[in-house]
């Protein structure tokens, strides 16, 4: 049976508190949503511009009116422990005196990178290092070869770096757009993006302060790229392809030679 969730009134209006979405949802409106990634965060509770006529978050740039209040909303392991206590694998126990930065952030982990012990990220059974300063992943053990972050493409989303990797060399490889067959330990990577790779790096690197990005990108400790088999990707299509291409190409020639060979 699922579980219903807690609400929370603002100036009257009734919001649900949506712990996995990490939101408060209109009651009988569901489409006016507010994000908690939106307010900002005192430690002991978040504070907001609402409007209260439309039962709004204020948004920038929006003139404040007779309309806006400035809330106070209590944090998450008060409005929903138990939400919260199962989000992160926890007892409502766990919670007691902390805050949800506490409860959200491996503070071990943001330690250690504060001290400077970048994160890594295993991929296709190799450790890899990530250091966004130089924008490239490098292989803990063998300095001789990296992968290049600005050399990757990147999804329609912006998700993920995407990239051809041939596995005992740990390089990045190009598929050239006449192949013929499949190049062999080749597979496809899906690299997560540079705020979930190292989200103190990339606050660093654009002048902000460690935590900028760590609430809504957590440090992980074990990241691992996704290997995607060359079967799974497009390229069996595109071997296809060319193989007809070259077996017409072959065909019309043979044609050709047996016209031109033919008596006047």
């Amino acid at each position: 049976m699922e579980r219903k969730m807690p609400t929370y009134k603002i100036e009257g209006a009734e919001f649900i508190v949506d712990t996995g979405k990490y939101e408060l949802r209109e009651v009988g409106n569901p489409a006016n949503t507010i994000s908690f990634h939106d307010m900002i965060d005192t430690g002991s509770y978040y504070s907001f511009q609402f409007d209260k006529k439309e039962n709004k978050m204020l948004t920038p740039f929006k003139p404040i009116t007779q309309d806006t209040v400035t809330v106070r909303v209590p944090q998450l392991v008060e409005l929903d422990p138990i939400g919260m206590a199962e989000k992160y694998g926890l007892s409502v126990a766990d919670l007691n005196g902390k805050s949800d930065f506490d409860i959200m952030i491996n503070s071990k982990l943001l330690n250690e990178r504060k001290n400077g012990i970048l994160p890594t990220i295993r991929i296709a059974g190799h450790e890899f290092i990530i250091d966004l300063r130089l924008s490239e992943l490098r292989p803990i053990d063998d300095f001789s070869t990296r992968i290049d972050l600005n050399k990757v493409d990147v999804s329609r989303d912006g998700e993920k770096f995407l990239c051809f990797y041939h596995v005992p060399s740990k390089k990045v490889v190009d598929i050239a757009p006449t192949i013929t067959k499949l190049p062999k330990d080749v597979v496809m990577l899906e690299i997560p993006n540079e705020l979930v790779l190292d989200p103190v790096g990339v606050a660093r690197r654009n002048g902000l302060s460690d935590e900028a990005f760590v609430r809504r990108f957590p440090i992980q400790k074990h990241l691992e790229a996704k290997v995607v088999p060359l079967s799974e990707t497009g390229l069996p299509g595109l071997v296809r392809k060319n193989k007809d291409k070259l077996a017409k190409q072959k065909k019309t020639g043979k044609s050709v030679k047996r016209k031109n060979g033919k008596k006047q």
